[in-house]
């Protein structure tokens, strides 16, 4: 499908989607989807590239457990220019073997970084564990072992046709013939714990922790579990960040986020790192502060809602480089349910999904014998 949404200001923002990621994997393939958008990236050459530059037009992609996305932006008059270009870029797979091989150890560089930042490889990590899942960043052997031939007829497979374009554009409507594949995300997680998982070692010389609580699998009210996290989460005013920063020192940030793994699944992610002779006292204040909902309260609801609201707006304003809302489903998103939101679903979804108790904890060094 084709969607045009009006822009605010003279930016304007193309985007094209592909439905189903890491679903599509399976035991030998593990980071294939990530690496066929590296693939499909090749095909900007440097002389599009210098074009696109000239005219003052950043681009580029990413993968997520749900979609590929590849995205232009820059001044309406400029991108509306590109569309069809840029679009044609994305129709093809073609590329030398050396070039292959380089796309390869770009990603596997990729790969390494991420894993060696302490809370991104532990909450991977836990991913492989729990729900058996290599995330978009799939498995360093399966990556090495991919041949060209795999991924061409991976990508005629699921990505020779997207599942949507976004139009962001205060001038210009898009529009096309072009064909699109139904594929949708239309599956369930389930948690799936496997304590012989495959796990990417992860070694630090800092005497810190990284301390995760992942929620049961979310099947529902994903937008009153936003408006929660941002409730006891966001900014030092917050009563995580107030209890466990600036009541007690024990973390310098503490997060609260909902990850989408499919359009009918997700887990919620409280993650923080603290020095190691503190996780115990860290992890007692955040059960603490869980487990006494003092905060939900007419006064504070209404402080969160508002709040909310004007950071919409602020997003509304640069919509063009903000189309998450329009990637995902809407039952996903805090713009369309904000309204009607009300504290009693508050304190049901919290009762629901944020007991201490049933939260999966972990700490990394304790998990993974990391040290």
């Amino acid at each position: 499908m084709i969607l045009n949404v009006d822009s605010q200001t003279e930016l304007s923002g193309f985007y094209v989607v592909y439905n189903r990621t890491t679903i599509n994997e399976t035991k030998g393939i593990y980071g294939i989807s990530h690496l066929v958008e590296h693939l499909m990236s090749h095909n900007f050459d440097d002389g599009i590239i210098e074009e696109f530059q000239n005219n003052g037009l950043s681009w580029n992609a990413y993968t997520s457990p749900t979609n590929i996305v590849f995205y232009l932006n820059g001044l309406d008059k400029h991108v509306s220019k590109y569309r069809d270009r840029f679009l044609e870029k994305l129709s093809y797979i073609d590329i030398k073997q050396k070039d292959f091989e380089t796309e390869k150890i770009s990603l596997l560089e990729e790969y390494t970084g991420i894993f060696n930042m302490q809370s991104p490889s532990h909450l991977l990590n836990l991913y492989r564990k729990v729900l058996n899942s290599y995330n978009s960043i799939g498995k360093k052997e399966d990556i090495y072992q991919l041949t060209q031939e795999q991924c061409k007829n991976y990508y005629l497979q699921y990505y020779a046709r997207p599942s949507k374009i976004i139009n962001v554009s205060k001038n210009f409507q898009f529009k096309s013939d072009i064909e699109f594949n139904n594929f949708k995300n239309d599956y369930i997680v389930q948690y799936d714990i496997n304590n012989n998982a495959d796990i990417e070692e992860y070694k630090t010389l800092l005497n810190k922790s990284s301390v995760i609580y992942l929620s049961p699998i979310i099947k529902e009210q994903w937008a009153t579990i936003f408006f929660i996290n941002f409730l006891i989460s966001n900014g030092l005013s917050s009563p995580l960040y107030k209890n466990v920063r600036k009541k007690s020192g024990l973390a310098y940030y503490i997060r609260c986020s909902l990850d989408r793994l499919s359009d009918y699944s997700g887990i919620n992610i409280i993650s923080t790192e603290t020095d190691d002779y503190k996780v115990g006292d860290l992890m007692k204040r955040i059960d603490e502060t869980l487990n006494d909902p003092y905060f939900l309260n007419e006064d504070r609801f209404e402080q969160v809602k508002n709040s909310i609201l004007n950071k919409i707006d602020t997003v509304e304003i640069n919509r063009y480089s903000n189309v998450e809302t329009y990637i995902k489903p809407k039952c996903w998103a805090i713009e369309d349910q904000i309204n009607n939101i009300t504290l009693d679903d508050v304190k049901e979804t919290y009762s629901k999904y944020y007991n201490s108790n049933n939260f999966y904890k972990s700490v990394d060094k304790v998990e993974f014998g990391k040290n």
